[in-house]
């Protein structure tokens, strides 16, 4: 009575596209793990670039500075493609 319902070949279809979706959602939610990963390194080393710059130590130096800031900008679009993976 199954088969007369639900024959194989549609069963195996379905089950061909969970397996595609799986991996698929796999890949996303490791290239959202990277993102999510140099989001905080750039965003942390941005913060201690600027607050070195800050505080005296390399106010001299505008190469760094710039680079503080860079690093700062970079972070909010790979923090914006973190949070939707939260979602």
């Amino acid at each position: 009575m199954k088969a007369m319902v639900f024959p194989n070949n549609l069963l195996s279809e379905k089950k061909n596209q969970a397996a595609v979706l799986c991996k698929s959602r796999e890949k996303w939610m490791i290239a959202l793990s990277i993102s999510f990963s140099f989001g905080v390194l750039t965003g942390l080393f941005g913060l201690v670039i600027n607050g070195v710059v800050l505080l005296g130590f390399l106010a001299n130096n505008r190469r760094i500075n710039q680079l503080g800031i860079w690093l700062i900008v970079v972070t909010f679009p790979l923090a914006a493609l973190t949070a939707r993976r939260r979602c």
